[in-house]
């Protein structure tokens, strides 16, 4: 059986999506989440991991790429398969050099979700033939941009899984109560992840943080208006 968890924000699609699993042989609901930050919670917090993660990419509090740089980093053998009525190219780069394993569009997606379930599974990348895009320009960029991104991580001083962690959930929108619910800490706990990465990094504030983060491939956003 192949677990899966969903993460979507909208009731509608969530219910369409939530039962085409239930009836689809040889696939297991293990939960959902409708929002970022509750899927991270979910996955830290519950047992066992899933296989497979139907992601949507615009979701309130943690977005699905933000989400994917966090799960990517800790936890790289689940599958993350981003799902967006946003169907650029663009924003296929940016959710793949995230770390998401397949994307495709929202509509009738359970038409497709077979073949890009079997594709990421088998550890290849997955893009929805529907959407028509330059698939080799998308592959080349995202591998470029993958090769830059582990140059800048391997100049990096040492970080703990920890460390890595709260950068990743610290460079988002999220107050350091939320970040602390996340990785089930006290608050105070995470004024001092913030110093020791502070110090290991040269940075004085919050938001040096997560420009630097950003700068480096530590983490990404989705962004909705560039086709690049």
């Amino acid at each position: 059986m192949t677990a899966i968890v969903i993460a979507e924000d909208n009731l509608n699609y969530l219910d369409k999506i939530t039962s085409w699993v239930l009836r689809e042989p040889g696939m297991e609901l293990l939960y959902f989440a409708r929002n970022g930050m509750a899927l991270l919670q979910d996955i830290i917090s519950k047992k066992p991991l899933p296989d497979i993660i139907l992601m949507d990419i615009e979701m309130p509090l943690i977005d699905g790429i933000e989400a994917t740089c966090f799960i990517k980093d800790q936890y790289p053998q689940i599958r993350i398969i981003g799902l967006t009525s946003h169907s650029t190219e663009g924003m296929a780069i940016h959710a793949l050099t995230a770390g998401m394993d397949g994307f495709a569009g929202k509509a009738l997606s359970e038409y497709i979700l077979p073949e890009a379930i079997e594709t990421v599974l088998k550890g290849k990348l997955f893009i929805d033939t529907r959407l028509d895009f330059d698939t080799d320009y998308i592959l080349e960029t995202v591998k470029k941009r993958k090769e830059l991104i582990a140059g800048y991580r391997n100049a990096l001083p040492t970080l703990t899984p920890k460390e890595m962690a709260f950068i990743i959930l610290a460079a988002t929108s999220l107050k350091y109560k939320q970040v602390a619910e996340i990785m089930n800490l006290s608050e105070k706990s995470i004024h001092g992840y913030f110093e020791a990465v502070s110090n290991k990094l040269k940075l004085s504030s919050r938001l040096h943080l997560t420009l630097f983060a950003h700068q480096h491939g530590l983490t990404h956003m989705a962004d909705y208006t560039s086709n690049f």
